[in-house]
């Protein structure tokens, strides 16, 4: 299963769906990978509070 999540707009809350969606999938068994691939402000790892290993 693949989700993308895309606007033409910034601040309208892709972020906090995507962060949702990603647990709400994991909690029913199924393996999540997030490519937040906003290279001017990507910010998932602020949404889970984690500092990414590599960055783009």
């Amino acid at each position: 299963m693949v989700f993308t999540v895309t606007t033409g707009k910034g601040g309208v809350g892709k972020t906090n769906i995507v962060g949702n969606l990603a647990v709400t999938c994991q909690r029913m068994g199924k393996r999540v990978l997030i490519f937040d691939a906003d290279l001017g402000l990507a910010n998932i790892d602020i949404i889970f509070s984690i500092t990414p290993k590599y960055t783009i």
